[in-house]
């Protein structure tokens, strides 16, 4: 039998961050991991997670990261690095076009072309930076082709405080035929 450190019995686990240290009841040391059967020491495996666990799981590790960098031991550091890939890598594995890493960008063509004609299709011509970059994601382009479309002479897209904003060479480039 085991209990928790508040002394409450069973193998509950409760929902939350906040797991009780398990310990054994005789003796107050923490029970051996056994050895035929997978551990649970570290969390419900990533791939049996709900999509919000996975991703209030993958919040709450980024949260703690440097908590754990700073002042956790070398083991702990260890646990939390395994945990914290397994729930990233679970992530892409559900969401691939969510992040960077999930999509290889540039396998498309004209995804630039896409990209200014969802600016374009907005009143003034302009998106916020976050739904810019989402837009971005969406299209599988590139941070760096995105960067290169402010670089260009003349920039097809400047920037204007949070705002990414559609140029007239811009238009002019979208309007010409390919």
């Amino acid at each position: 039998m085991t209990t928790t450190s508040d002394g409450a019995a069973g193998n509950d686990l409760p929902a939350g961050n906040d797991l009780p240290v398990v310990t054994d009841a005789t003796t107050g040391a923490h029970p051996p991991a056994q050895q035929d059967e997978p551990s649970r020491e570290h969390g419900v495996p990533a791939s049996e997670l709900s999509d919000e666990d996975l991703e209030r799981q993958g919040t709450h590790a980024h949260e703690t990261r440097n908590w754990v960098f700073l002042h956790g031991t070398a083991e702990q550091f260890k646990t939390h690095t395994q945990r914290m890939l397994e729930l990233e890598q679970e992530y892409l594995r559900r969401h691939p076009k969510r992040t960077w890493q999930g999509t290889e960008g540039g396998a498309v063509p004209g995804d630039e072309r896409d990209y200014l004609a969802r600016i374009a299709a907005t009143p003034d011509g302009q998106l916020h930076k976050l739904e810019a970059h989402h837009a971005a994601r969406e299209l599988g382009l590139r941070p760096e082709r995105v960067a290169a479309l402010h670089r260009q002479n003349p920039p097809l897209l400047s920037t204007h405080g949070d705002y990414r904003v559609l140029t007239d060479a811009g238009r002019g480039w979208l309007a010409n035929p390919r």
